[in-house]
């Protein structure tokens, strides 16, 4: 299983679109679920936008706890070929697509279990992960 949030940084509260998804294949590492949360969240952004009654443009942040996952999508946008080549051309697919509608997309690390740090201070996506993985 993987889970998903997509929010708004703008000041009003629009909401919030949250999903769970069942990672295809037999492989179900935590590697591959990060990789399926990905692919889920960017395919739900691509439909929201698509089906936007304006034109959408601007950045989108794509938070993720796994280094190792921006390491191949990084590596993938240059050789198309290797593991997990089901989801990484799904997430390449939606990045292409995405910025084709003027949607700028960053992957940004985030440090994982921060939750388990005494007196951490949250980022909002520190706070997002937590919550996300917790509902995966």
């Amino acid at each position: 299983m993987a889970a998903y949030v997509i929010t708004s940084s703008a000041s009003e509260d629009i909401g919030s679109i949250e999903g769970k998804c069942i990672v295809p294949g037999r492989n179900r590492s935590a590697f591959r679920a990060e990789l399926g949360g990905s692919y889920a969240a960017l395919n739900m952004l691509l439909v929201v936008v698509s089906r936007a009654p304006i034109p959408v443009s601007g950045i989108v942040k794509v938070g993720c706890d796994g280094k190792a996952i921006l390491d191949r999508v990084r590596w993938a946008r240059k050789e198309a070929k290797g593991s997990h080549f089901d989801l990484v051309s799904g997430i390449l697919h939606c990045c292409k697509e995405l910025e084709g509608r003027t949607v700028q997309i960053k992957w940004e690390h985030i440090r994982e279990h921060q939750d388990r740090v005494a007196g951490h201070i949250f980022t909002d996506l520190e706070e997002f992960i937590v919550s996300v993985d917790r509902r995966a």
